[in-house]
């Protein structure tokens, strides 16, 4: 449930504070400061003035915090330990660019090693997308642990026999570009 209303950044800081809370052992010593919190959030927490009251909490130890937070973020390409994803997402879109001048290079010029080039980057491209719909969709926190690692080792296994067909599609049969070109030929003999 922390996963969803709070950044990784946050659960963090909440994880220190609960420490320090435990160490103190008085939930009344509670005060919010905004420098505890994540640094792209601080209007969303408000300082408060006073202390907070809890009647009939039990407050939990820092390690059980930690294992129920620690559990449910195994996601591994969603969170990364520097927080930035500017790196990938450039990634990605050079991935996504380069398709423009490659395709129709390739069919025009019919070379093994665009062909390669364009398998390649395909199977990168797609595997993304894929990785991205389970990283959304196969939650472990909605799904359970088993079944996102399931999907990512499926995940993996098809993106290397993907790639490993592809390449020998082009080094071993007529290649991609030309079985693009026979596939665009079908039916036009009539």
């Amino acid at each position: 449930m922390l996963e969803k209303i709070a950044s990784l950044t946050t659960l963090r800081n909440l994880t220190g504070l609960t420490r320090t809370l435990v160490k103190q052992g008085n939930i009344n010593a509670l005060r919010c400061y905004s420098t505890k919190l994540a640094p792209a959030s601080p209007k969303q927490f408000s300082c408060l003035t006073k202390p907070i009251t809890f009647k009939n909490v039990i407050c939990p130890s820092s390690a059980q915090l930690k294992k129920a937070i620690g559990n449910s973020l195994i996601q591994a390409r969603s969170q990364s330990t520097h927080g930035s994803h500017v790196n990938l997402w450039k990634l990605e879109r050079l991935v996504a660019a380069m398709f423009v001048p490659l395709v129709p290079l390739c069919l025009m010029l019919e070379n093994p090693v665009l062909d390669s080039l364009l398998a390649v980057l395909s199977v990168i491209h797609v595997h993304w997308g894929l990785e991205a719909i389970i990283i959304d969709y196969a939650r472990p926190i909605v799904v359970g642990h088993i079944f996102p690692k399931i999907c990512f080792v499926a995940l993996y296994l098809v993106s290397a026999l993907t790639l490993a067909g592809l390449l020998v599609l082009v080094y071993n049969g007529p290649g991609i570009s030309k079985v693009l070109k026979q596939g665009w030929t079908i039916g036009k003999d009539k």
